[in-house]
């Protein structure tokens, strides 16, 4: 075996502790990173109409992501679960739906946002016979970050660009402007909140994830030879022969604007399970009724 000089086996000892102490530091670097759901922005401008909140959240989801340092619900996961449960959210999230809002999706932190300007100077000039045309876009955006836990704002940022949209055969015509020229226009200020948003990570303290309330199963239809069909299979652990109470409401109680305070709920029967899908699972009637609308809850 060849020898090596104390000088020597001191450079490796010393780069072989180095790679044991970081590969396990970037393990846990990836799995500590606040979950974080963002919500459409107000847009306080004229242009675009609601468009302009949409995309500038998708860019800050976008940037988040990229950023590293935060695990981001998709935007399009939190708008389906926070539809069934009834929230019509924008920029001005009431705090004290956060708590709820963060039980639901499953996240550490909500952020929302607004637009608060966008402006638009068109300038151009005729060079060697041609049109030479240029759009500065200035932009301005504004930020929170809720804690899901208490519902606190914990830190708020605003951020602004300009971006100069260049058209050598003319000016460029804000009639035709689409997503693309908006997310080019947004896109400095975007910039600006998520590097913010980086600088200060240190606020957005790792916190016990609040579980999602558990789906509950509903009968969603029936076949000819009377088995019904529920919105759960496999996805979710239903086995055959698994059997479901069915409860019907039978009456509702309303306040004096038409709203539902409660329902009234009376169990009917019992479903057995007889084939199960990946979604969905095939059942039929072994006790009482059952029929579409119907909740269930397990039994056992």
């Amino acid at each position: 075996m060849k020898n090596t000089s104390p000088s020597t086996r001191i450079v490796v000892c010393a780069s072989l502790a180095f790679l044991a102490l970081s590969l396990p530091l970037v393990a846990v670097e990836a799995q500590d990173r606040p979950r974080v759901a963002v919500i459409p922005f107000d847009n306080r401008t004229s242009w675009w109409a609601n468009d302009m909140g949409d995309i500038a959240a998708d860019m800050i989801v976008t940037r988040l992501v990229n950023s590293g340092h935060f695990s981001v619900i998709e935007r399009e996961r939190l708008e389906a679960i926070l539809q069934e449960q009834g929230f019509q959210l924008s920029g001005q999230v009431n705090p004290s739906d956060v708590v709820e809002i963060g039980r639901l999706a499953g996240v550490m932190y909500l952020i929302s946002g607004s637009v608060t300007r966008f402006s638009i100077d068109e300038k151009g000039t005729r060079v060697m016979g041609r049109n030479v045309g240029y759009t500065e876009a200035q932009s301005e955006m504004n930020v929170r970050a809720f804690s899901a836990e208490t519902g606190e704002i914990i830190t708020a940022t605003e951020g602004s660009g300009s971006k100069r949209l260049v058209n050598v055969s003319g000016i460029v015509s804000m009639s035709a402007m689409d997503q693309g020229v908006a997310e080019e226009a947004l896109g400095p200020a975007a910039d600006n909140i998520v590097e913010e948003l980086v600088k200060q990570r240190e606020r957005f303290v790792l916190i016990a994830m609040p579980e999602p309330p558990a789906a509950i199963p509903a009968i969603v239809g029936s076949a000819a030879d009377g088995s019904l069909y529920i919105d759960q299979g496999s996805n979710v652990g239903v086995q055959v022969g698994q059997r479901f109470e069915v409860h019907r409401v039978i009456d509702e109680i309303l306040n004096a604007a038409g709203e539902v305070l409660d329902r009234i709920t009376d169990r009917v029967g019992v479903i057995e399970v007889t084939r199960v899908l990946s979604q969905s699972s095939i059942c039929a009637i072994v006790e009482g009724e059952a029929g579409e609308g119907d909740t269930l809850k397990p039994i056992g």
